[in-house]
């Protein structure tokens, strides 16, 4: 979605808004491709659906056009409700379809019958509704962001899904740094690549993508009338003169000369970032190799992040012969590790 369709997308809104009925018609070949990554994430939910993703947009197409009276926000509001009435479209026929499997007229199948023959997804659109209904009534804040995540509009800031994988060893950072309520524990197994085969540990979370996330976060806000201005700042003084309530330093470099503290200590990475060709490879893989130096893979929409070292004192932007090498460290130890040789990676 560009720029130029963000905005006529914010306009048609404010028509709508103002009673314009062909507002919605004009709009729909510009959110026609969003509206349909939101439907075809409910349908992958609804176990034994016959609708296909066209009739699911075109249902919802029409229940939006009969929404009068709404005081359309912006775009996210928009596919909010639409992801909404899509859901409650499936929940209704799911239902309805549940009722008749229990005596409404139909053939009898049994339960053994339809796990045969029924994907299984994690959850059903019923077991959604239900979920995120009771959740509503607790905290409707947090209902509103659980359906976000799950209708499909999250993909629009770069947040998906992912799998995650390790060596089977310790790794302090997350055995003991991770909230289980946050990250479930690990399942132990045999790794899912081709030449890397060794015991490790699986376990999900999700993928930001800063690259997609905080362009999409700067467009909401400035859609929010917020104003971005860059400063420079020369004393503690000048940073107790703004009036402003909240400051975002979103690098920290500065910081430590800026306040004269140091127990401020930057910390410099290398990454080496390549081109993707499945755009449906999403993992991570870290933990390090066997003989514990620092290695690790993300796979993003578009590329894939190999890594990684860490320079802590080094707050340079600049980048030299001596980093060459160790980019070519980093890609000689990731061909090591997916290799199947994780005990053979070096740190120098």
């Amino acid at each position: 979605m560009t720029p130029l369709d963000q905005d006529r997308i914010t306009q048609y809104l404010r028509r709508w808004s103002d009673g314009s009925d062909e507002a919605l018609e004009e709009m729909l070949p510009h959110v026609y491709a969003e509206l349909r990554k939101i439907a075809s994430r409910y349908r992958r939910r609804e176990r034994g659906g016959t609708l296909q993703t066209t009739e699911i947009i075109n249902e919802a197409y029409l229940r939006l056009s009969a929404q009068n009276g709404i005081d359309w926000k912006d775009r996210s509001h928009f596919f909010a409700v639409a992801a909404r009435i899509m859901r409650h479209m499936l929940v209704d026929r799911a239902r309805a379809k549940l009722y008749g499997k229990r005596g409404g007229g139909s053939d009898h199948i049994s339960l053994d019958d339809i796990a045969a023959v029924t994907p299984e997804p994690d959850v059903s659109v019923i077991d959604l509704n239900d979920s995120l209904e009771r959740l509503a009534k607790i905290d409707e804040r947090k209902a509103r962001i659980v359906e976000l995540q799950n209708s499909g509009n999250r993909l629009l800031y770069g947040v998906a899904e992912r799998k995650n994988y390790t060596l089977d060893q310790v790794i302090k950072a997350f055995d003991e740094g991770t909230p289980e309520d946050v990250v479930a524990k690990p399942r132990r197994g045999t790794l899912p690549f081709k030449s890397l085969t060794v015991a490790g540990r699986e376990y999900s979370n999700w993928l930001m993508n800063p690259t997609i996330l905080l362009p999409k976060l700067v467009e909401d806000l400035k859609e929010k009338q917020v104003a971005f201005v860059q400063r420079q700042f020369e004393t503690p003084a000048d940073v107790a003169a703004l009036k402003e309530r909240v400051v975002i330093n979103c690098t920290g470099l500065g910081a430590k000369t800026l306040f004269s503290d140091d127990k401020v200590i930057p910390q410099r990475g290398h990454l080496v970032v390549l081109q993707k060709t499945d755009p449906k490879q999403f993992y991570f893989f870290s933990g390090g190799c066997s003989n514990r130096v620092t290695s690790y893979a993300f796979c993003r929409q578009d590329d894939v992040v190999l890594g990684g070292s860490v320079q802590a004192g080094n707050d340079s932007l600049t980048i030299g012969e001596a980093d060459d090498a160790i980019f070519k460290r980093i890609l000689s130890n990731s061909r090591l590790l997916f290799g199947g040789k994780p005990r053979a990676c070096v740190w120098e």
